[in-house]
């Protein structure tokens, strides 16, 4: 008695290796949807992009839905959030290649708003509230030693009102910005509290600009140098005095050019 064989040809065999596929990869998305914590009525997609890759949760429409995330083609995690109908929506938070914090913060439908904190190479470099997508209310600066060097308000992501800033020194200054530039005036101290350290300089300033009449003081309180501005430009007679109150010099200016020095003591 002879037994019977079946040998699939080409086309069974390419749609029995079709079907398996496709049964992996319901397989796969099914895990991914698993880890992704997808909402009901949405899948889970993985895209690959020229950054490296993402992969969420999308519904029937098409939109992103629900957790999602990118990688860096390092492997290194780009963001992390999610999407509520195609739109960011809640915590997000994105990293630089090296796998650094780079910003964190919450989005209502899409714009950024509430509070967001940006960071440079992993430390806090600034910190804030947005209102519908623009920086809107009171922020601060820090430097890399965690020092603040700037605060006050933001106003659709121009200064305005009173700021305090500090120099590289840590000398403290003091003025008013209007539209996002400085004006009014303007007062700096030889300390990082303000007073009742002596003051640094002092001046006005016209549409962030220097104007008119500023004036340096020496630590003890001499004056250091004084002279007149003209729109950001040094102009007319400045001097120069040593800490005893003693002038050391005396320069004359033409629209921010020195025309004319003279040295009384070295």
């Amino acid at each position: 008695m002879r037994t019977a064989s079946f040998r699939p040809g080409p086309l069974a065999l390419g749609i029995a290796l079709a079907l398996g596929a496709g049964c992996a990869d319901e397989a796969a998305q099914r895990a991914l949807a698993a880890r992704l914590g997808c909402p009901p009525a949405t899948g889970a997609v993985e895209e690959l992009v020229w950054f490296g890759r993402a992969q969420g949760c999308q519904d029937a429409a098409g939109r992103w839905h629900g957790p999602h995330q990118t990688d860096w083609r390092n492997g290194q995690p780009r963001s992390r959030g999610a999407y509520r109908e195609g739109l960011e929506d809640g915590a997000w938070r994105r990293f630089s290649e090296r796998g650094e914090l780079q910003e964190e913060g919450t989005y209502v439908a899409g714009q950024r708003h509430g509070r967001w904190r940006e960071h440079e190479r992993g430390a806090l470099a600034a910190e804030g509230e947005y209102r519908q997508g623009q920086k809107t209310g009171p922020w601060r600066h820090l430097d890399a030693q965690g020092r603040v060097v700037a605060e006050g308000r933001l106003e659709d992501g121009e200064r305005v009102g009173a700021w305090t800033t500090w120099t590289e020194e840590r000398r403290r200054c003091a003025g008013e910005y209007r539209a996002g530039r400085k004006s009014g005036r303007w007062v700096c101290w030889h300390g990082p509290d303000g007073e009742p350290a002596p003051r640094w300089t002092e001046g006005e300033y016209l549409d962030g600009l220097e104007q008119g009449r500023w004036t340096a003081w020496h630590p003890n309180g001499q004056v250091e140098r004084t002279g007149e501005y003209r729109l950001g430009q040094r102009e007319g007679r400045w001097q120069d005095f040593a800490p005893d109150g003693t002038p050391v010099g005396t320069y004359d200016y033409q629209g921010g050019r020195l025309v004319k020095a003279e040295r009384t003591r070295p």
